[in-house]
């Protein structure tokens, strides 16, 4: 089954509204779980996928539209950041948005990977 760029739009702009609503759940309300000590590596998985569905919803892969993708992110990840810093119970790092970051990377890169593994089909 393959997608269309407005399904990856669909996709995407649901996961961006998904990323801020978990993050406006307090602290403390927040649900316990031996999973969420490894916060970081919960960042990475996130923004990984933030990372390809934002690849994938661009029309071709040109390097100003990687910039773009990857100024982006990393400026939803900072604000991300700075809005939990609002939310009782919750803090904002400077360490969760480089593991969002480095997350970013890695599901651009997967998105390139697959549209260049797409076009030598």
């Amino acid at each position: 089954m393959t997608l269309t760029k407005n399904k990856y739009r669909f996709f995407l702009f649901s996961y961006l509204i998904v990323i801020l609503l978990v993050s406006s759940i307090a602290g403390r309300n927040f649900p316990d779980s031996k999973l969420f000590t490894f916060d970081k590596i919960l960042h990475v998985i996130e923004y990984s996928i933030l990372g390809f569905l934002v690849t994938r919803s661009y029309p071709g892969i040109s390097v100003i539209r990687i910039v773009i993708i990857l100024l982006s992110c990393f400026s939803f990840s900072a604000l991300d950041e700075y809005w939990q810093s609002f939310i009782p119970g919750r803090n904002s790092s400077g360490l969760d948005i480089l593991a969002d970051n480095i997350g970013v990377w890695i599901g651009a890169g997967i998105g390139i990977a697959s549209i260049f593994h797409k076009r030598d089909d």
